[in-house]
């Protein structure tokens, strides 16, 4: 797409609240946003050029995308069967390479096929359960980067520059083109056939994960879509600079994108300082006397309080892993129980963890612990706080509250 493109995309990855807010995480999709990326690069490489190197580096990358994550298995899948049909359609053999490249992995990825259908039996009854828009997809792939913004009006500008600009570039470009023919329009379309291939796929990934996830097996969060804003930035960056002289455009999103981004940073900032970690830490040393013991009725939960509490006692339950088998990554006291009601033989006091604000539900703390135990008169609930802690929440970085109760047995 030219130096232009790579430039304009280079900045806007520096810049992007989405590697700032992520990059830090130990998260698949981290990863797997990575070498979604990078497949698309070598994707539009393998198919507008013709070196063995570029279809190399493609067929490598869609296999380990296949194996990182769900998003980017379905990127990889979109890929091929875009780049197939457009290569049958224009005509050219390339057609025949992308099928021998896809047989390739697809044969490859047959080992991880019953790993990702016990992951996602395992996920779709839990915590992963989740409805989303086509709308928000798209939002979050194109234009999330610039979300959560602490000055609303820079934001929405924007957000208005990032879809409305690419718009008029392309109006510009074919305007030109009608007007007197120039050689150097002509050179742009090219690139317009790459910022389309490319939009395409995506759109393509997006639309059968939605469908996927609505209809077959609803394994969902926000911020899988994270995993394809690279091809997002890639997209904005090939529009806004198809036109040589474009460069109004280029300073106008670079300038707001480089605005919000340091107002986002002063925000995240803001929000470290309100974190309570310290008064939650104090408020459970006292009410413990010092011995404090959990049970997780979540993996989230216990890798949560395993963090913050790494000399506290651990209790799971058969109910506490959903997805993974256990978290060996933490060094903690942690003992399994098989059901929660046995917890009583080791303490006689004992703290929940909690994302949900039972205060504001219709479903209250004790209807929670009756799922959980079959004797729930057994013992007393006491509210200790709710606190705000840094944590990565759907879509960014943000705060989370989470809700502290005790469980203290009755004689």
């Amino acid at each position: 797409m030219g130096q232009g493109c790579a430039v304009m995309a280079a900045f806007l990855f520096l810049t992007s609240s989405y590697n700032f807010y992520f990059g830090f995480t130990i998260r698949p999709s981290v990863l797997a946003y990575v070498l979604t990326t990078g497949l698309f690069i070598y994707a539009l490489l393998a198919f507008f050029g013709d070196g063995i190197k570029d279809y190399c580096f493609f067929t490598l990358l869609s296999l380990m995308c296949m194996y990182t994550h769900n998003v980017s298995l379905i990127a990889a899948f979109c890929t091929y069967l875009t780049l197939i049909v457009a290569s049958i359609i224009v005509k050219r053999r390339a057609a025949i390479k992308f099928l021998i490249s896809g047989i390739i992995v697809s044969v490859l990825y047959i080992p991880w096929l019953m790993v990702l259908l016990r992951q996602a039996g395992a996920a779709s009854d839990h915590f992963w359960v989740g409805k989303s828009s086509l709308i928000n997809a798209f939002y979050i792939v194109f234009i999330g980067m610039t979300h959560n913004y602490p000055i609303l009006v820079i934001s929405s500008f924007t957000r208005l520059a990032i879809i409305i600009l690419p718009f008029i570039c392309v109006l510009i470009v074919l305007f030109k083109y009608n007007k007197n023919n120039s050689s150097d329009i002509k050179d742009e379309f090219p690139n317009l056939q790459k910022v389309i291939l490319l939009t395409i796929v995506i759109a393509l990934t997006i639309m059968l994960f939605y469908l996927i996830t609505r209809s077959v097996v609803s394994i969902f969060a926000d911020r899988y879509y994270y995993v394809l804003s690279g091809g997002g930035i890639i997209i904005v960056s090939g529009f806004v600079t198809l036109c040589k002289n474009n460069k109004f455009a280029v300073i106008i999103i670079s300038g707001l994108v480089s605005i919000t981004f340091i107002l986002n940073t002063i925000s995240q900032i803001s929000y470290n300082y309100a974190c309570k970690r310290d008064d939650m830490l104090a408020d459970l040393q006292l009410a413990s006397e010092g011995d404090i013991s959990f049970i997780h009725f979540h993996e989230n939960a216990f890798g949560l309080s395993a963090y913050y509490f790494p000399d506290a006692h651990h209790y799971v339950t058969d109910d506490t892993f959903t997805v993974l088998n256990n978290y060996d990554v933490f060094d903690v006291d942690r003992r399994s129980l098989h059901h929660a009601d046995e917890i009583w033989d080791y303490t006689d006091r004992c703290f929940i963890f909690t994302s949900v604000d039972f205060d504001s539900i219709d479903i209250s703390i004790y209807d929670y612990c009756e799922y959980y135990f079959d004797n729930p008169e057994s013992f007393n609930i006491e509210k200790i706080g709710d606190y705000q802690l840094s944590y990565d929440n759907e879509v960014g970085y943000g705060t989370n509250y989470v809700y502290v109760y005790q469980l203290s047995k009755l004689n």
